[in-house]
């Protein structure tokens, strides 16, 4: 199915400048109900946040009242709040009346950060109704979408591509550096709720109706991202919730995304996707992911960042849903849940980043799948962009190209030795990255002296000579054991 829904609302500019007037943002938010009441938001708490602003006659409370907070307040509030906006927020089913008053219909929440600080629109959480989340329920802003956000890499491209966008989170930050997005959804609430998101924030977007990329067959992108549907369930009642159920047996939804995507990427377009995938019994992790992405004929870096038992996936997605494993539906879901996985042998599901590029020039395609479950820095996006272009230079140059460069250390790399008391030399040498990936190597004595060297004076094969000198080893075998090294400290910017 492929229809074209075409714009964002055009009569949303009163409301979008009631929010403005309001200072309805994180930031004026977290200083009305304070960091005690915004962490326990982030739990899934109301309680909190809801005294705070007891008695407060902001007009950015009345609204987090109406829209974040679950409740009423009088079409006097309301109105006042919202002089411009009333109407078009009525008509588009963002408010509703009822005996107590005026309700929020929706969650509609500041997000982003200056200046690409936005408003988004999704369908009310369980955390507000205190039941379980309906079939088509439009989800907000969460921790994967941030997780995307973060990971997804910024160069300027003309055209961009958010495949199942939902409520439209990942326009806001696509606004910064793309011309012109489309955005695709099989929803048709979703798509309504993305355009009243777009409107608001002020991002222009072409929403299309479509199953995965049916809605843009022929047309290629700079960059496609997608928080997909990829949660593992039980089939045997078809999908249970559409924002994170996608159809298929198992991990299809990823292996689907990552075999179609190359056809809608320019040369040197890059796509950016969020999954799990399975792992059986005796198997690796990165078996499954690994074969997609090297039968996908792009350019790949798959990150692991957590590995769950199936018993706790499961548990997780049961309570992501408003029900729990001692509600009966829950345990139905759980059950059933268990017992998919029993059927295909899968022990554990990996959750991670899938980053493919379209390479710009005739060559072998790279490959990189790592286990990086350790904290951060974020937002990850230059790195995984330095990532891309690092591997991609790697990969068109051969060693003696790679040794005549004269590298220098990033300044977040520190050498850390251990001795043992009364020793000249140390029991080992670890270089660490204290940003991106956080990569730590441990080094000889020979590849420490090179590294700590590098200033961008001489080469590296230079280095390696002169440190091989002073060592005392022969310097021909020392230049052949640094350009394994070297390739590493390269693709994850350890030298630059």
């Amino acid at each position: 199915m492929r229809r074209h829904v075409g714009a964002a609302p055009g009569d949303l500019g009163g409301l979008r400048a009631d929010l403005v007037a309001a200072d309805y943002t994180s930031a004026r938010l977290d200083r009305l109900w304070g960091v005690t009441a915004s962490r326990a938001l982030s739990r899934g708490e109301l309680i909190p946040a809801r005294r705070a602003l007891e008695g407060s006659d902001d007009p950015a409370a009345a609204l987090a009242r109406l829209w974040m907070l679950g409740l009423a307040v009088s079409r006097e509030r309301a109105t006042s709040a919202l002089p411009r906006g009333w109407e078009a927020a009525l008509d588009h089913g963002l408010l509703a009346l009822d005996n107590e008053g005026v309700r929020g219909t929706v969650d509609l929440r500041p997000h982003g950060e200056d200046p690409h600080e936005g408003w988004v629109v999704s369908g009310v959480g369980s955390m507000v109704t205190g039941g379980a989340l309906t079939a088509e329920h439009v989800v907000g802003v969460g921790g994967a979408s941030a997780t995307l956000a973060s990971w997804t890499p910024r160069p300027r491209v003309q055209r961009a591509l958010d495949v199942g966008t939902g409520s439209g989170v990942q326009l806001l930050s696509l606004a910064g550096h793309t011309a012109r997005r489309v955005a695709t959804d099989t929803s048709p609430e979703a798509l309504r709720l993305a355009g009243i998101t777009a409107a608001l924030s002020d991002v222009s977007v072409d929403l299309r109706e479509g199953s995965w990329f049916d809605p843009v067959a022929g047309e290629r992108f700079g960059l496609v991202v997608s928080n997909p549907p990829f949660v593992i369930t039980p089939r045997s009642e078809g999908s249970r919730l559409t924002y994170r159920d996608g159809g298929g047996v198992g991990d299809e939804v990823l292996r689907t995304l990552i075999r179609d995507v190359g056809a809608h990427l320019a040369p040197g377009g890059v796509a950016q996707f969020l999954g799990n995938w399975e792992v059986a019994s005796g198997s690796e992790w990165d078996d499954r992911p690994g074969a997609w992405v090297r039968e996908s004929g792009l350019d790949a870096l798959v990150v692991q960042r957590d590995l769950l038992d199936v018993a706790e996936y499961a548990r997780t997605w049961v309570h992501d849903a408003g029900t729990h494993p001692g509600d009966p539906e829950g345990m139905r879901w759980y059950s059933e849940s268990l017992a998919d996985f029993e059927r295909r042998r899968v022990t554990h599901v990996g959750l991670g980043i899938v980053t493919l590029q379209r390479p710009s020039e005739t060559r072998t395609p790279w490959v990189h799948l790592a286990d990086l479950r350790g904290p951060v820095q974020h937002p990850m996006g230059g790195h995984v962009l330095s990532q891309l272009r690092a591997r991609s230079w790697l990969a068109m140059h051969t060693d003696e190209e790679l040794l005549s460069v004269p590298w220098t250390v990033a300044d977040d790399v520190t050498l850390e030795t251990v001795a043992r008391p009364g020793c000249v030399d140390p029991v080992f040498i670890r270089a660490r990255q204290a940003s991106g990936f956080g990569c730590a190597r441990r080094l000889t004595a020979l590849t420490a002296g090179v590294l700590g060297a590098c200033d961008g004076e001489l080469s590296a094969r230079q280095l390696t000579v002169a440190v091989a000198a002073l060592l005392e080893v022969d310097a021909g075998q020392a230049i052949a054991d640094l350009a394994n090294e070297l390739r590493d400290w390269v693709a994850w910017g350890l030298v630059r």
